[in-house]
């Protein structure tokens, strides 16, 4: 699921049945922002650092996508608030 705001949520694959629901963290900064997925169990998956160009955020957006698909896992997207998030939440909605 993504989450927009408190109230709206949107499936990250709707219809879909998955067997993992991963928790990936988000911390921004002005030139790049620090990643944090975890799983059920609060264990690290992937911690890394991506640049905020919109080719490399697409570029990781799109590898973490595949991966859920092919692993049957879904994500829900937690980050703070800042200047830069209406760009980054309509990638997340994306």
């Amino acid at each position: 699921m993504v989450r927009l705001s408190r109230w709206e949520t949107i499936p990250f694959f709707p219809n879909r049945i998955t067997t993992t629901i991963l928790y990936l963290g988000i911390d921004q900064h002005a030139r790049q922002l620090s990643i944090s997925l975890r799983d059920e169990q609060g264990d690290f998956s992937q911690a890394r650092q991506v640049s905020t160009q919109p080719e490399k955020i697409q570029e990781f957006f799109a590898k973490l996508t595949q991966d859920c698909v092919r692993m049957c896992e879904s994500f829900i997207a937690v980050l703070e608030v800042c200047g830069f998030n209406y760009r980054l939440i309509r990638l997340l909605h994306d």
